[in-house]
């Protein structure tokens, strides 16, 4: 069982080290047109945090990218 569940976003958000992090999830994307009519994939490997995958696939949503 994964420990990562239990812990609430906003104590891993707020953590020692993910200062970095925490400025990718909350820095408010300027062009949101920029990948518009992109599709990505993202392809993870055993041992990935959710975490890790989420953040960039939100980001790139952001900028308009469609997931396929």
């Amino acid at each position: 069982m994964s420990v990562l569940p239990e812990v609430p976003v906003s104590q891993l958000l707020n953590a020692p080290g993910n200062e970095a992090l925490r400025a990718f999830l909350f820095t408010p994307v300027k062009d949101s047109t920029v990948l518009k009519g992109k599709k990505i994939a993202v392809i993870a490997a055993d041992g990935l945090e959710e975490i890790e995958l989420l953040g960039p696939v939100w980001y790139f949503r952001q900028l308009g990218a469609q997931d396929s």
